[in-house]
């Protein structure tokens, strides 16, 4: 087990979410630093240009409980769904290729993403579908919205 380990994903056109456990001091801080820094590196040599890339330091939330750690995760799958090509809605975040959602329901394995730890909350029996079921439930959005608004999170 190396200093963090990636619980899920999502790589939005203007942003990232990354839900890491931390399993070392800094361990976050050290892999963020390293990551961004590597992304800064990339992108100038690409595009041709020099200086820093982001507006501002990334923002980091400290999971204080086990709904909280569940909850984020669904969070983070849905945050595609309003660039979906089928449209707004859950429709679809299975074949959004750029966020760990696919590992979660068993369509294909990251060798570095964890789901197992997450989806250990989950009914034993169709685990990932009991998971998917929680994630695109649309009825429970408005409990979410209040949810997200309670730990001052943007998408």
């Amino acid at each position: 087990m190396g200093e963090i380990e990636l619980l899920a994903y999502c790589l939005m056109p203007n942003h990232f979410h990354l839900l890491i456990k931390q399993n070392t001091d800094r361990g976050i801080a050290e892999f963020m630093q390293s990551l961004i820094q590597r992304y800064v590196m990339y992108f100038n040599k690409k595009y041709t240009r020099v200086g820093g890339l982001f507006q501002s330091r990334y923002k980091t939330v400290l999971i204080e409980d086990e709904n909280q750690f569940v909850y984020i995760t669904k969070y983070i799958h849905r945050n595609p769904i309003d660039i979906l090509p089928a449209g707004p809605g859950p429709a679809g975040l299975e074949a959004y290729k750029y966020s760990s959602y696919g590992n979660y329901l068993g369509l294909f394995r990251q060798r570095w993403v964890r789901p197992e730890q997450v989806l250990s909350y989950f009914s034993n029996m169709r685990r990932t579908n009991t998971y998917q079921s929680f994630v695109e439930d649309t009825v429970a959005d408005d409990l979410t919205k209040v949810y997200y608004e309670m730990m001052d999170m943007d998408n």
